[in-house]
């Protein structure tokens, strides 16, 4: 460094103090001071960011769009200042004076404002008049600055914080406003680095991640894994990996791999080829461009095959037999039983008695002998060498010999969603109120709208409603193990009469009934519900004679089976939902397939009748004739 730029930076206080902009002494109380965001190290000029450099490489600062002192340098007095102290060093405490912030030093009292390219400290700048005034001075013309001030040894290698502050008034307490911080790492460089002989780099290295949980799994016959979940603090610069550090022992003094396994630093990282039975401590850190973390803490974990399953545990006199499922793709054929009589504080039986473990590979079952009947014993089976499995437990008391036992058998049949009808029997629809062609009031079991009601057609109940005329039809209405139903019933709705009155009055001819009563029937074992939907088609009675579906409606009403507690305690209720009504004369209405009623999934077991009032308007315009249509019904 040649000697003037020395004599110019040990001059550089008495000289900013005979030339410096005057400072208010009218100030308001803060504090401390706020930061108002992050300062972005760019390059000269504003342009680009700048992620590292040396002594003598030219930057600048710049702030948040909007930027601005609480009020402005003109009208009200304030100033901003640059500065460079160590990381220790909170910027919400800082003071400054005309040379910068105080107390001015160097090496381990380093601290000190930024300098431009010309080596004058950036201190006491004006910011820019308040437009309306008053209002916050906004910062500007922040200049391009370097370390070509500095000698060899004056900055100190570490982490420093470096950003723009504003001040009202002398050096006080409560100077300093708002401030824009970012922080830097200084390394001890070479003559090739500038007169500081210093390099640096945008950031800091990152703080300690922190693993938050180990999951143990099974990857084959021989080999486990771990999971590594973990968060990581934010970072500046990014990271660009994290390294598991993964030991038989704490501290991590032994390593997978050559000084770890470097990889990504998203959560969860999966560590393989782990021995079954063997304790891991897992430990890590992360990396960005500027370096190393810390350690984080340190969590253990023992990967463990998986336990046997459909373990049970049969009693017999003086005897209990064991039965599991074979695990011949999990690297084992020797099977250990532990035995022990309950309750649990009981001792377990010792391994001289022969009931400690045994080996079975072939059909995975032990049969305990002897025994003493009607007592409690329980049993745990792991496989693999000790440690190296979950275990599987179960329980039984062996019978004595004066017990007699008969083993009980019963089939619960397969189940179906079975849909039934019933020609000519029809259920209770509540009362409507009036509606366009329709009175209102109609009684819940009499026809509506016509004289004539319902004519039904088709196989019909007997006496009781148990059987019916038809010989086909089954006597256990409904069974889903013979769902042998009539498909076809017929509904005659009479003669149509004029509507004279109300609204629809000489527009439409009206006819209503009761729809043949049809019964959703679920025994499935999955429970998914079920959905009740229904179509209307087009109405004919001949060559040139139609009308769409869409002018018949229904609205509907439903039973469904009553709630009950089986004798374990276990509730269940069927549940079935009507939809909406649909009108008739309705667009999109009953000629497009439309729900009628539904069971959620978990609650559609069992037997739902529904019933419906039918109505339908026929336009005025349509040709006389006898019409007919298939109202089509399914189950799903």
């Amino acid at each position: 460094m040649n000697p003037l730029v020395k004599r110019a930076l040990a001059g550089v206080a008495v000289a900013l103090s005979a030339a410096a902009l005057p400072l208010m002494a009218a100030a308001p109380a803060f504090a401390n001071g706020s930061l108002q965001g992050a300062a972005t190290i760019k390059t000269a000029g504003g342009g680009a960011n700048l992620q590292s450099g040396n002594g003598a490489t030219n930057w600048t600062l710049r702030l948040p769009a909007g930027a601005s002192c609480p009020g402005d340098g003109p009208n009200d007095g304030y100033r901003w200042q640059t500065y460079m102290v160590p990381s220790s060093v909170d910027p919400a405490t800082l003071t400054f004076d005309s040379a910068g912030p105080v107390p001015n030093g160097f090496g381990a009292s380093f601290r000190q404002p930024l300098y431009d390219t010309t080596s004058n400290p950036v201190v006491n700048q004006v910011p820019a008049a308040a437009s309306p005034a008053p209002g916050p001075g906004p910062i500007i013309n922040i200049p391009d600055v370097n370390f070509q001030v500095f000698s060899p040894g004056q900055i100190p290698a570490g982490v420093y914080n470096i950003g723009i502050a504003c001040t009202l008034g002398g050096a006080s307490a409560t100077q300093e406003s708002n401030f824009w911080n970012v922080q830097m790492t200084v390394a001890t460089g070479t003559a090739t680095d500038g007169n500081a002989q210093a390099t640096w780099q945008n950031g800091t290295s990152p703080s300690a991640p922190t693993i938050t949980s180990l999951t143990a799994g099974t990857n084959t016959a021989t080999q486990g894994h771990i999971d590594v979940a973990f968060t990581n603090p934010a970072a500046n610069p990014a990271l660009t990996s994290c390294t598991l550090f993964v030991g038989t022992s704490a501290g991590g003094t032994q390593f997978s791999g050559a000084g770890g396994l470097s990889g990504n630093c998203t959560s969860p990282r999966t560590i393989s080829g782990l021995s079954y039975g063997q304790q891991y401590f897992v430990r890590m850190t992360s990396t960005n461009s500027v370096g190393n973390s810390p350690v984080s803490n340190e969590l253990s974990s023992t990967p463990v095959r998986p336990a046997v399953t459909n373990l049970t545990a049969t009693p017999s006199p003086n005897t209990v037999t064991l039965d599991w499922d074979d695990a011949p793709l999990l690297g084992t054929d020797q099977y250990n039983i532990d035995i022990c009589t309950q309750p649990a504080t009981s001792p377990c039986l010792p391994a001289s008695a022969g009931h400690a473990s045994t080996a079975n590979s072939a059909t995975s079952n032990y049969t305990f002998t002897p025994a003493v009947p009607g007592q409690q014993y329980a049993f745990t089976v792991t496989y693999g060498a000790a440690g190296t499995s979950q275990g599987a437990s179960a329980g039984a008391a062996p019978l004595s010999n004066s017990i007699l036992v008969q083993d009980v058998s019963v089939t619960r049949p397969n189940g179906a969603l079975v849909l039934t009808q019933v020609c000519g029997q029809y259920g209770n629809v509540p009362a409507e109120a009036a509606s366009t062609g329709f009175q209102g009031g109609f009684p819940a079991n009499a026809p509506a709208g016509n004289a004539s009601g319902n004519t039904p057609s088709g196989p019909t109940l007997g006496a009781g409603g148990t059987g019916g005329t038809d010989p086909n039809y089954p006597s256990q209405y409904p069974n889903p193990a013979n769902p042998t139903y009539p498909t076809h019933c017929s509904l005659d709705l009479g003669t149509a009469s004029l509507v004279t009155s109300g609204p629809g009055a000489g527009q439409f001819f009206a006819a209503s009934g009761r729809l043949n009563q049809v019964t959703v029937v679920d025994s499935r074992d999955t429970d998914p519900g079920w959905t009740l939907s229904a179509t209307m088609g087009t109405f004919s009675a001949g060559p040139g004679k139609t009308f769409s579906g869409n002018q018949l409606g229904w609205t509907n009403a439903s039973t469904d089976t009553a709630p009950f507690t089986d004798g374990s305690g276990n509730p269940y209720d069927q549940t079935v939902v009507n939809d909406p009504a649909v009108a008739p004369n309705t667009a999109g209405g009953a000629g497009t397939s439309h729900p009628v009623a539904h069971a959620a999934a978990g609650s559609g077991l069992g037997i739902a009748t529904v019933d419906a009032r039918i109505k339908v308007l026929i336009p005025i315009f349509a040709r006389n004739g006898l019409y007919t249509g298939t109202l089509t019904i399914t189950a799903a």
